[in-house]
């Protein structure tokens, strides 16, 4: 069962996929989320690596679908996307998935660590401000050192799905709450 803090946190999650504001998440919101990820790392239209982000967002609207859609009306409720969550928690490997495929994407310059401006970019996608990212990512970015590694972002994916401390570091993995 998830606990209240968790709830909070998943609500503004889904919040950021809710990409148009009206209380569900469909396949467009995906694809909008995917097209501002691709304006703000500088993918051009029609190249393969912007028809790869594209098809790694319809994959993770798919698997969402999948899960939490308990209607199967090809939309995403709030109640259905919390619902959901109580399922996917028990998944650990699915979560970790996730986290890696985004990762992959953020990391631009492929030396697998995610920078300040790569994170900002991510999370600018989902309408996060310039400086809420910024500041999320001085959180999140454990040891100072300017780059997220696979250990810190797994670490901050543990803390955000999982944790009850509200000071966690983890917390500010969709930026601020």
């Amino acid at each position: 069962m998830l606990t209240p803090f968790q709830q909070q946190k998943l609500k503004k999650m889904f919040d950021l996929y809710d990409a148009n504001k009206d209380g569900l998440i469909e396949e467009a919101d995906y694809l909008r989320v995917a097209e501002g990820f691709a304006r703000g790392t500088g993918t051009r239209p029609g190249s393969a690596e912007h028809d790869q982000l594209r098809a790694a967002y319809l994959g993770f609207w798919n698997r969402l679908r999948q899960v939490s859609d308990a209607d199967k009306d090809g939309k995403v409720t709030r109640d259905e996307f919390i619902a959901s969550y109580d399922t996917m928690l028990e998944m650990r490997d699915s979560i970790v998935g996730v986290a890696q495929s985004i990762l992959h994407l953020t990391d631009r310059d492929h030396d697998g660590k995610i920078g300040r401006a790569e994170f900002a970019a991510n999370l600018q996608a989902y309408g996060v401000g310039e400086r809420d990212a910024g500041e999320a990512f001085g959180h999140l970015d454990r040891d100072g050192d300017g780059y997220l590694t696979i250990g810190e972002l797994l670490l901050n994916v543990e803390e955000f799905f999982y944790g009850e401390d509200p000071h966690a570091p983890g917390n500010w993995l969709v930026g601020p709450l």
